[in-house]
């Protein structure tokens, strides 16, 4: 996942970002693995909701997979959604205050998660020890410059500025920043380390992204299999 916004009903978006889009074989590439996206909480994948599958979605040329719940919204992004979905009690059309949004890998036994915006039955809203990551009315973008694949836990990081949450880059409000689907933006010009936090975060308690732009839009390991194909899932990292 690289980018969720929730500023109005005509204005979310959950994007995901194949990272191997321009390796031979995975350039607009079909997802082949049973993979789900999913809004959880402390049980699992919270009722009532519809689970989203992603098995047989295509990358955009420029390696996106941009999913809508209004035909608006593709309007007002000049066509960028890929997929118009065609109900809004999913973790699109969340409000941006779910505990967790989730990509999941169905292992044939289990979902997994693989990438993860969140924490899994704790509240988005901020704590004693804790930053907030609601956005409600707003957005969430990955950070391009530290992300080298998904995530399957959503972690703090120190700095001298304060407590933030490693790779993402949190706007409570709408208007503080402009949506960009089908696109990834470096927030620097010259990319910083994309080493994890070495020290031991404030609250280690989520789970989150492994092994799967699930901008969905998480990245880490590379998955394999599908087939050979040019329109394969091997090796996508999303």
């Amino acid at each position: 996942m690289t980018e969720i916004v929730a500023e109005s009903p005509s204005r979310k978006f959950l994007e995901l970002h194949n990272l191997n889009h321009e390796t031979d074989g995975c350039h607009e590439a079909v997802i082949t693995q049973d993979m789900y996206l999913d809004v959880l909480d402390s049980n699992g994948s919270v009722s009532n909701t519809q689970s989203i599958s992603l098995k047989g979605m295509q990358f955009s040329p420029e390696g996106f997979i941009v999913l809508c719940t209004n035909p608006t919204t593709n309007y007002i992004f000049e066509g960028k959604c890929t997929h118009v979905l065609s109900g809004t009690n999913n973790a699109v059309g969340t409000n941006g205050q779910a505990s967790a949004i989730a990509i999941q890998i169905h292992d044939g036994t289990n979902k997994k998660i693989s990438d993860v915006f969140g924490i899994p039955g704790e509240s988005c809203f901020s704590s004693y020890n804790r930053p907030n990551y609601c956005f409600n009315g707003g957005s969430a973008v990955r950070q391009r410059e530290v992300t080298t694949g998904p995530n399957d836990q959503f972690i703090l990081y120190n700095t001298f500025d304060g407590i933030f949450w490693y790779q993402w880059d949190i706007s409570a409000y709408a208007n503080t920043r402009d949506p960009d689907p089908n696109e990834w933006k470096y927030k620097y010009n010259t990319p910083t380390p994309s080493a994890p936090p070495s020290t031991k975060p404030v609250n280690d308690k989520g789970k989150g992204k492994g092994k799967g732009k699930g901008k969905g839009k998480g990245k880490g390991g590379s998955h394999s299999g599908g087939t050979t194909s040019s329109k394969s899932h091997r090796n996508l990292r999303i």
